[in-house]
């Protein structure tokens, strides 16, 4: 017997019913796994982690209906979480130190808010929370002030929990690679910084040690300073022990005509006392000094005729003895100095103020003090030098001995201040009429030397009366009857070794002091052969000769 007609219409219905429910399971997960690449993407796409957590809390609001949601990102132990709210009209109170040990309990994601509010120490009710895990750790957690009762949600939850988890790790990952790089780049610039500074102190103590003219390098020692601290322009200054003023003896970043002249000393450059301006006041207290606005310092002297805007004053000095200051000013393009800049300067500095100091001992070893031409013992080390290269490459090599007639009464009637004025201007005579390559030294009282490589016999000849004829027409040495007694002697002709070189030209210069036409003398090869070099130094009689 067929089946009745309602009976059959009910069971289509019951029927479409269950399918219908199956399939709109199916349109729910489908859209809910969509839903979940699409919020993931953006999770592993976040810059940064506070980024993730607003990211994270509108997906979970979006999802479970506007909640009061609240973020705690578990970093390291001994850094504070990080707290995003979403939806709380004040930030709530959370421990510094969370337990983490509560948030470990179960193996899902959604944990119950009990434990969260206990780990956390929060005052305000939870009603579950949900966790973010990296191999089992508690990474982050969230907290919802209401439990999500639909199956569905539950299920996003989890999965999203899940997501999140490995996004927050991948975040981390990447913001700890990106702190190690950054570490190693910071590591890599010091290095490379650290190096320079290195082979430019090397760089300055080389050239500093080997000095001739203690100011000839100092303007590419400021050109490198200037260019490791990023500036425009530079000046050293050096205090005169005799005046007590700073002296400017090298610049970097003028125009060449104008480096030229100040070289020359033939720019005048205004000399600073101690306390006076900034450089003043950095010499006197020895401690560095920026000023990024001089308009605005007082100390600065007169800033709108200086053409400086910012500088960087640093002190050098050995041991409280001060030397000088260096000054780097006007930084790079319109930049301000910091205070790391005067770290690194001063690592120049001193490395610079202690090559300065060797510089300014030597050149007081080997220097004359009055006439600022080479000291005895400088010659005679320079003759054996010179005499070992020439007896090598087989070429001549000449000693002029001068000797000032008239200085002794000049100094006995005037006093010393007189004498000592006449001596440091025939000096001035011998630079001028002798080579760059020749040799000027004080020998003794009223006696010079000229050391002359690559010179022979005739050509010391007409040096020396060059010499004599440059000292006549001097109007100071001519009014007060000074005159110039020049002798030579020259290798190999006239002699075989240092000693015989100077005795020879000493005996040949008391030869030309007792004629009176002031003629430079030459011994014939056969004079004096029966001299024998003295057993000390030559330096060590009381001639003013040698």
């Amino acid at each position: 017997m067929p089946q009745d007609i309602t009976d059959i219409l009910q069971y289509d219905d019951d029927a479409l019913d269950l399918v219908s429910a199956r399939f709109a399971d199916l349109v729910a997960q489908e859209y809910q796994q969509r839903l979940l690449d699409q919020i993931a993407r953006q999770l592993f796409q976040a810059e940064n982690e506070e980024d993730f957590a607003r990211l994270l809390l509108r997906a979970v609001a979006q999802r479970c209906g506007e909640h009061s949601l609240l973020y705690v990102g578990l970093d390291e132990p001994a850094l504070a979480p990080l707290l995003v709210t979403h939806g709380y009209p004040e930030r709530p109170e959370v421990s510094p130190t969370p337990v983490r040990s509560l948030l470990t309990a179960g193996s899902g994601y959604l944990i119950e808010g009990k434990a969260v509010s206990l780990a956390l120490g929060i005052a305000q009710p939870i009603a579950a929370g949900l966790r973010l895990r990296n191999l089992n750790a508690p990474t982050a957690v969230i907290s919802l002030d209401r439990q999500p009762q639909e199956a569905i949600v539950v299920d996003f939850l989890e999965r999203l929990g899940e997501r999140a988890s490995q996004a927050l790790a991948s975040l981390r990952m990447r913001e700890g690679l990106e702190q190690t790089r950054r570490a190693l780049h910071r590591q890599r610039h010091q290095v490379q910084k650290q190096t320079r500074l290195l082979n430019l102190m090397d760089d300055w103590s080389q050239v500093l040690s080997r000095l001739e003219d203690r100011y000839a390098q100092l303007e590419k020692l400021l050109a490198t300073a200037v260019a490791t601290l990023g500036g425009e322009k530079g000046s050293l200054m050096l205090l005169d022990e005799s005046s007590g003023e700073l002296v400017v003896r090298a610049t970097f970043g003028l125009e060449p005509e104008v480096q030229e002249r100040i070289r020359r000393g033939d720019q005048s450059c205004r000399r600073l006392k101690l306390g006076e301006g900034v450089a003043g006041k950095v010499c006197q207290s020895l401690q560095p000094m920026i000023v990024n606005q001089v308009d605005r310092e007082p100390v600065f002297l007169e800033p709108e005729l200086s053409q400086v805007a910012s500088i960087v004053c640093l002190p050098l000095h050995v041991d409280g003895l001060a030397l000088g200051v260096m000054n780097i000013t006007n930084r790079a393009r319109g930049k301000q100095f910091q205070p790391q800049h005067i770290e690194e300067g001063m690592k120049l500095a001193v490395q610079a103020s202690q090559a300065i100091n060797n510089s300014r001992l030597y050149h007081l070893a080997i220097l004359d003090p009055v006439t600022e031409v080479y000291s005895r013992n400088h010659l005679y080390q320079r003759c054996q030098d010179e005499l070992t290269r020439a007896r090598r490459y087989q070429r001549p090599l000449s000693l002029l001995a001068i000797n000032l007639q008239g200085l002794e009464q000049v100094r006995n009637h005037h006093g010393h201040e007189l004498s000592n004025q006449l001596e440091v201007l025939f000096a001035e005579v011998l630079q001028v009429c002798v080579r760059e390559t020749d040799i000027v030294a004080r020998l003794g009282d009223c006696t010079f030397g000229v050391l002359m490589p690559e010179t022979d016999a005739m050509a010391g000849m007409f040096a020396a009366e060059r010499i004599c004829q440059q000292s006549r027409e001097s109007d100071l040495l001519t009014r007060y009857y000074v005159t110039a007694h020049v002798g030579l002697c020259s290798y190999p002709d006239r002699a075989e070794n240092v000693m015989k070189l100077i005795a020879r030209a000493e005996l040949a210069m008391a030869s030309a002091a007792r004629c009176s036409d002031s003629l430079p003398v030459v011994l014939a090869p056969g004079v004096g052969v029966e001299m024998e070099a003295p057993p000390t130094a030559p330096w060590a009689s009381g001639r003013a000769a040698v």
